[in-house]
């Protein structure tokens, strides 16, 4: 699916609780080693250029967020690779930082949309907006926000709960 910018300001389910907000905390999950380099730092490909481009990249915002239905997709994913995917991680995102990555044109690269869905209304996703040749590129910037504030999930739940 094309999106634009504009986009970002209307809602686009009939299940949303509203547009994300800059000010919004978005939450993305992680597995380690799957997606965790040799050196301990989050991988490329933690970030599907895929996802970014025509699937969305998915999140949770955290605003909206069910504690059970994001443990139980944690688990669900961890299954999947096992061997892969020992360790849970989660990531928190200012959507105004996601937002603020510019592309070569100095044009806005990245938009976050609303999307929920039945069984997750916290859900959104990120898009790359900007030339598809640029998409690799600008994953490295998604990929090191990721980086800036990331824990393991059972640290995240710990604290949310408190």
């Amino acid at each position: 699916m094309d999106f634009i910018i504009s986009d970002e300001h209307v809602v686009q389910s009939t299940l949303s609780p509203g547009i994300v907000l800059n000010e919004e905390v978005v939450l993305r999950l992680g597995f380690s080693p799957e997606h965790v380099d040799e050196n301990g730092k989050l991988a490329a490909s933690a970030i599907s250029k895929q996802d970014l481009i025509s699937r969305g990249w998915s999140v949770y915002r955290e605003n909206y967020l069910d504690v059970d239905k994001i443990s139980i997709d944690a688990e669900n994913q961890a299954s999947r690779l096992p061997n892969k995917r020992t360790t849970t991680l989660i990531s928190t995102m200012l959507a105004a930082r996601i937002r603020a990555f510019l592309c070569n044109k100095d044009l806005q690269a990245f938009i976050v949309i609303d999307d929920a869905l039945p069984e997750n209304l916290a859900h959104a996703s990120v898009y790359c907006i900007a030339e598809k040749k640029e998409a690799r590129r600008l994953r490295n910037y998604l990929r090191d926000l990721m980086a800036e504030d990331m824990r393991t999930f059972a640290d995240y739940i710990a604290m949310y709960r408190e």
